[in-house]
């Protein structure tokens, strides 16, 4: 006992008797931290401060549990269901769920604590721009989870001109919806300042000429999210359609509210404008129905047996799992002074099948000019000697 009063523990003594009888007459908080030092920031003692944080920390870790725990009984109910959008939208919220039940706790420690009134009022303005932020997050991920299921749902009927129209309309539609969200976002937590309030007040008197000159800056963007909305309602192409613009043969892989991307027949990506869409003629080959007819070209000589060559033709359709079973056939097109044309027809599912069968067709008909008779039906040059 003698060497617990010695030197070295004496203040500490001395200072845990004078916070036993002064406890009752000090603030709580000041009481469990009252070692610290008496500075202060922004008019708030700095014990506040490290006991706000510390308080804050257990907060957010009691909130992040019970999100856990929210969480996983939302998870459960949705998979005693037969529909999948529960499950998606469970898995999808899943941040900004956790993120409002933590500013929810804090919230609750906040109200309770006697803090000084600058800290109170700098808590208010970061919940309610948390809230926001965590409502906007959440509408966008509910946005994101309803055009999952609509997509699904067309894509599921089997028809795939209708499931690729409804993709392009919910695709941009989505975005649309997205920009909305984010802007009311913005302006309802820009809304929180007063400073900005108050400009935002002045600037509405001159809305009119302010919104004429920004008109007139950004009257390009301007046409081309509305030429991007035109796109989606009356769809001169959609998502997976076979286009040629600019000479390049491709598809449509994204459309945005202000460009397309094609992706072109060996990888490289044509970005373009949605307003070339609807500006100027381009090619879709698929706009009606995915299923097109392809030709192949053939030059051989005059004697070549044409019979033959179509039965080849259709050897070579019903030999090849890129043919649907609807069209094969040949004729004479042409005929020059040296060589008579061949056209095949053939058909495909889609393009790209189409483009495989063609170049099927053409090798296998190369192939049979040159084993028939020696190749002697292939294209040649005859001289005559005179006299």
């Amino acid at each position: 006992m003698s060497y617990l009063l010695s030197r070295p523990f004496l203040p500490l003594a001395s200072m845990a008797l004078w916070r036993q009888k002064t406890e009752d007459e000090r603030d709580p908080l000041e009481a469990i931290i009252g070692w610290f030092p008496d500075h202060a920031f922004f008019d708030t003692p700095s014990g506040q401060w490290v006991g706000l944080l510390a308080l804050a920390l257990l907060a957010s870790l009691v909130g992040l549990l019970a999100a856990w725990v929210l969480r996983r009984l939302l998870a459960r109910l949705a998979r005693r269901t037969k529909v999948e959008w529960d499950d998606r939208l469970v898995a999808e919220s899943r941040g900004p769920v956790a993120m409002l039940v933590v500013l929810g706790v804090l919230t609750i420690l906040w109200i309770q604590l006697p803090l000084h009134e600058a800290v109170q009022a700098a808590l208010r303005l970061i919940f309610v721009l948390g809230f926001i932020l965590a409502a906007t997050w959440l509408a966008i991920r509910a946005v994101k989870v309803v055009a999952w299921g609509l997509e699904k749902r067309f894509v599921a009927e089997g028809d795939v001109s209708r499931s690729r129209s409804v993709r392009t309309q919910v695709l941009v539609l989505r975005k649309v919806a997205t920009i909305v969200l984010v802007f009311v976002g913005v302006s309802l937590a820009l809304l929180q300042f007063e400073v900005l309030r108050s400009i935002g007040t002045s600037v509405l008197a001159s809305a009119g000429i302010v919104g004429l000159i920004v008109g007139l800056a950004a009257q390009k963007s301007i046409s081309n999210l509305i030429a991007g909305l035109q796109l989606s309602i009356t769809q001169p192409i959609r998502i997976d359609d076979t286009v040629i613009i600019e000479n390049e043969w491709g598809f449509v892989e994204e459309i945005t509210l202000t460009y397309v991307v094609v992706r072109v027949w060996d990888q490289r990506r044509l970005v373009v404008p949605v307003s070339r869409f609807l500006e100027q003629p381009f090619q879709n080959w698929t706009k009606g129905r995915p299923d097109l007819l392809g030709t192949v070209f053939l030059h051989a000589d005059y004697r070549v047996p044409v019979e033959m060559v179509r039965e080849e033709v259709q050897r070579l359709c019903r030999a090849s799992d890129k043919w649907d079973g609807r069209e094969w056939g040949l004729i004479v097109t042409d005929a020059t002074e040296k060589t008579v044309q061949l056209r095949a027809l053939v058909s495909a599912v889609d393009s790209g099948a189409l483009w495989k069968l063609r170049c099927e067709v053409r090798e296998g008909l190369v192939r049979f000019l040159q084993q028939l008779d020696g190749g002697r039906y292939l294209p040649r040059l005859r001289l005559e000697e005179a006299g």
